[in-house]
């Protein structure tokens, strides 16, 4: 449904789910969302690839997550959220 939406409804819906579980890494300039569900990750990389905003999977990490990683650029300059933990 909203992976097909207007580009409004795939950015809010973005900013919704990130502000609940995306992190800034104090040594990065990227948004980074871990999460178990991989698929799920790749629906908002597809989502983002959309909007022309850069983003990568990397994983699986020992935990056996992955992580969404999310350049900062255009209106994300302005994201804040907490920062990572180390």
């Amino acid at each position: 449904m909203f992976l097909n939406g207007s580009d409004e409804v795939k950015v809010e819906w973005i900013r919704t789910f990130a502000t609940d579980e995306a992190c800034l890494p104090p040594d990065r300039d990227w948004i980074r969302i871990k999460s178990v569900n991989k698929e799920g990750l790749q629906q908002i990389e597809f989502m983002l690839g959309t909007l022309s905003i850069e983003s990568w999977i990397t994983g699986p990490n020992c935990d056996k997550t992955w992580y969404l990683n999310i350049r900062k650029e255009k209106e994300l300059l302005t994201f804040t959220k907490s920062k990572c933990r180390k």
